[in-house]
C-alpha cells in the first residue's frame, strides 16, 4: 500500500475496518476517529460512491449513539439519510434502517 495515495479507497477500507475493531472493544472515540478518517478519504476521492458515504456517516453515528451522545447520533444519521437517498434505487434497504435510527435517536432524546 506503500505506493498508493493517501486518499486511495482501499485506506478508506482500511481506516473502516480499524473503526469497526474499535468499536468492538468499546474504543468509541478512536471509533469515531477511524470513521471520519475514512469519510475524509471517501468525500476527496471522486470514485466513492454515495452509499459508501451514506454508510460511513452511520458508522460515525453509532459510537456517538452507544456514548449517549445523542445529538452528534442523530446528526450523522441524518447525513447518512441524505446520502442514502442520493443513491437511489441503489439500496432502500439502507434508507429504512437509516429512518429507523433516527427514530431511536429521537425517542431516547425525548427521556
Amino acid at each position: 500500500m506503500q505506493h498508493l495515495p493517501p486518499n486511495h479507497l482501499e485506506f478508506g477500507l482500511l481506516y473502516n475496518n480499524i473503526g469497526a475493531m474499535y468499536l468492538k472493544d468499546q474504543n468509541f472515540n478512536d471509533a469515531r476517529e477511524s470513521f471520519k478518517h475514512t469519510l475524509g478519504i471517501y468525500l476527496q476521492n471522486s470514485l466513492s460512491n454515495t452509499s459508501d458515504i451514506a454508510t460511513t456517516f452511520n458508522n460515525i453515528g453509532a459510537p456517538y449513539q452507544l456514548n449517549g451522545e445523542y445529538k452528534l447520533a442523530k446528526e450523522n444519521f441524518e447525513n447518512s439519510l441524505v446520502f442514502d437517498l442520493k443513491s437511489l434505487p441503489e439500496d432502500p434497504r439502507n434508507i429504512v434502517e437509516t429512518k429507523q435510527q433516527i427514530s431511536l435517536i429521537d425517542a431516547l432524546l425525548q427521556e
